[in-house]
């Protein structure tokens, strides 16, 4: 992490260049004196000159302030580029970075180093008093976003940029809450893990946890992980459930109050579903705005994670530009590359490890966020980008390589930590047995969640290895015994979405960026058997135990509904409706959303071409239409394309109220307001019609009109 930084840069303009330069950034009271920016050019990769910094950063906000250097920057235009290092009076290289193109530094500190290209640039065109810009909130350099060229801000903070330090000391990331299990006997369990900076005025020893009323026996301590001088502690807490519903509060010490809701006995409890939560700009100023309505909508019980809670590889951070020592293994673009012949070294084991750390840090200390995570018991599933884009649908040499498998064990390590509250060593209660997997099982009051890990094991020909399929299998069968009328199957990708059969075909080989979501689908052709296992094991469990199946996806940044028919049982006369699995989609509560123009037309796709999509000989699926469009203008549509989250009620007749919350379309500025979209899935019921419309009945529509 780089707490001293390139904050602005200019070094081309209209006509003759004028006010070239960098601005430093950094703590305020850093005395520069010590360091310096090595300038290169970048056909040889030489030295052309060293400039020695002087001075010391004064509070301009927050306790950080700026300060610019006047220099002439080399730009000869060729395709290798420029660039400069900056460099800490011990040596250390902080930033190696190059504008116009790449290039491997042939002398000076980055010998034998390439360098990161910035993501913007200026050319001959760009107007006299413009500069590339870092903006967004944050503390150190990984925090932001480079822009540009947009007008200068020399000597001070940029626009759109706000210094908001983080937590030095005392609890610095969390407290999240994390459901383990409830029993008949009314055992409600669930742990709160921290991270904590020890300091003088708060030392470890002296931490406190606070819990009213007060648990079942005093919490129990455990240490996940220590980094440096963090800890990452979890405690273990017993609530007593009671009749009715009934509010816990806890405070850890120097930190705020906290509440959360555990349902009554027979209470049945509230649900809410998100996938996708990080903004994919620090433009984006309102991509924390769904996180704000859920704090106003009555609480829930339970928060379930799809995957996605964090992202190694936004436009800022990426993993591969973020850490220096990775040039050389990646080259970025239209087409990422990567050098599989390169080694895992222990050096860029400790900066992938310090680059997880901190991504943690980063996404969860919003305060939206934050207070979610603190106020509502979790359940989370990871998916691709808590590892990096597109992991297990890399080909063979790639996916197998060195670097893959060290960053994909350090990524595995904190999503344990952070997301499951456990270890590698020391798997969670909830963890499924005999399996090399993290898949988990859950149970609430009558209600049981299977969330299944299609990540560890994920690779081109695979979703799940045998061993966990069966592992999945024996929890299936266990669940044979017990008192539930309700299973959720977490699945990442929706088991079901649009055919992308043929767009698969014509650019396999061609365009791995795009190809590795398309093979993520469980309709690519390399996994259909594999979905025809996964829902036939579920529709033989619905059929023996005799309730309803629903499965919960997000990542298509869309939300849907799919309904998916096991034929043969359907056609019995005294059929009943665990024939039928509802697919839910929430997608995204945080990234973009998808555009309104592609959700038109993969409606039309659907619309011309009868959606019946088969799994296997005997099970049909298709999406269900919801009762408005993306306008007024357009017919109903089968995709919700804005962001959204959904929540899930059950009645006492053990029917299941979906919401989705939508975003609507926002003026410029102004964050769009929330309307909800509500589905009613009936209960287990026997001798219905054979109109397979039954099992998802449209219950209401509230204020469409706001999606426009």
């Amino acid at each position: 992490m780089s707490t001293v930084f390139i904050n602005e840069l200019h070094y081309d303009n209209v006509l003759f260049d004028q006010g070239e330069g960098f601005e430093i950034a950094g703590p305020a009271g850093t005395d520069l004196n010590g360091w310096k920016v090595e300038l290169y050019e970048g056909a040889k990769g030489k030295v052309y000159k060293v400039l020695k910094l002087t001075g010391v950063l004064k509070d301009q906000q927050n306790g950080y302030g700026t300060l610019f250097f006047s220099v002439s920057l080399f730009n000869a235009g060729t395709s290798n580029g420029d660039g400069f290092a900056l460099i800490n009076p011990s040596g250390t290289i902080i930033q190696f970075l190059s504008y116009g193109g790449v290039f491997t530094a042939s002398e000076g500190t980055c010998k034998g180093l390439r360098s990161t290209l910035l993501p913007v640039s200026e050319n001959n065109l760009t107007p006299v008093g413009y500069s590339l810009q870092l903006i967004g909130i944050g503390a150190v350099y990984e925090d932001f976003s480079w822009v540009g060229p947009v007008p200068k801000s020399y000597g001070k903070p940029n626009k759109n940029q706000t210094f908001a330090p983080w937590r030095k000391e005392g609890v610095v990331i969390g407290p999240i809450l994390h459901f383990k299990s409830s029993n008949s006997d009314g055992h409600y369990n669930i742990s709160i893990v921290l991270a904590f900076k020890p300091s003088e005025s708060l030392p470890l020893d002296k931490l406190e946890l606070s819990v009213k009323p007060e648990p079942k026996s005093p919490p129990k301590k455990q240490t996940l992980l220590q980094k440096g001088e963090h800890h990452v502690l979890r405690y273990d807490l017993t609530i007593q459930q009671t009749d009715n519903e009934q509010t816990v509060t806890y405070q850890f010490s120097g930190d705020q109050e906290y509440s959360f809701r555990v349902p009554g006995l027979n209470q049945p409890p509230r649900f809410a579903y998100v996938s996708c939560a990080a903004a994919e700009s620090e433009l984006d100023l309102r991509s924390d705005n769904l996180w704000l309505h859920m704090k106003t909508i009555e609480p829930n019980h339970l928060l379930i994670h799809g995957g996605d809670q964090v992202y190694t590889d936004l436009p800022h951070p990426f993993i591969w530009t973020m850490i220096p020592r990775f040039a050389g293994y990646v080259a970025t673009g239209l087409k990422t590359l990567f050098d599989t012949s390169k080694p895992f070294t222990p050096e860029l084991d400790v900066d992938v490890d310090d680059f997880y750390f901190h991504m943690y840090r980063r996404f969860w200390s919003q305060q939206s966020v934050r207070h979610i995570l603190a106020s509502t018991p979790s359940i989370m599933m990871w998916d691709d980008h808590e590892i990096f884009d597109g992991y297990g649908s890399f080909y063979d040499e790639v996916q197998f390589s060195d670097t893959f498998k060290g960053v994909f064990k350090i990524a595995q390590k904190y999503f344990s930590v952070f997301q499951l509250g456990s270890t590698l060593e020391s798997p969670s209660s909830t963890t499924i047995p005999n399996q090399d997997a993290l898949s988990q099982e859950y149970y609430l009051n009558k209600v049981a969640i299977l969330s299944l890990d299609m990540r560890t094991e994920r690779n081109r020909n695979q979703i799940l290895s045998p061993k966990s399929w069966e592992a999945v299998q024996t929890s299936l069968n266990n669940l044979l015994n017990s008192d539930i009328h309700h299973l959720f199957v977490l699945s990442g990708v929706p088991v079901l979405y649009d055919n992308f059969e043929l767009v698969s075909q014509l650019i396999a080989g061609h365009n791995f960026d795009i190809e590795d979501d398309l093979t993520d689908h469980w309709a690519h052709p390399t996994h259909v058997k594999e979905l025809e296992l996964f829902v036939t094991k579920l529709f033989d469990f619905a059929a023996t135990k005799k309730i309803r199946v629903s499965i919960l996806s997000g990542d298509v940044h869309a939300g849907c509904m799919a309904v998916i028919v096991d034929d043969n049982r359907a056609k019995q006369p005294d059929h009943d409706n665990s024939c039928v699995i509802n697919n839910l989609t929430s997608s995204a509560i945080g990234s973009m959303s998808l555009p309104r123009v592609f959700a038109s037309l993969l409606d039309t796709q659907i619309t011309l071409t009868p959606f019946k999509y088969c799994v296997g000989q005997n099970i049909h699926a298709g999406l269900h239409k919801f009762k408005f469009g993306l306008t007024s203008l357009t017919p109903p549509t089968y995709h919700l394309a804005s962001r959204n989250f959904l929540t899930m009620k059950f009645e006492q007749d053990h029917s299941l109220t979906a919401t989705w919350h939508v975003e609507g379309r926002p003026m410029i500025g102004v964050p769009g307001k929330v309307s909800t979209v509500t589905e009613k899935i009936l209960p287990y019921t026997v001798g219905k019609t054979n109109d397979v419309s039954y099992c998802c009945l449209l219950y209401t529509s509230d204020a469409a009109d706001d999606l426009l």
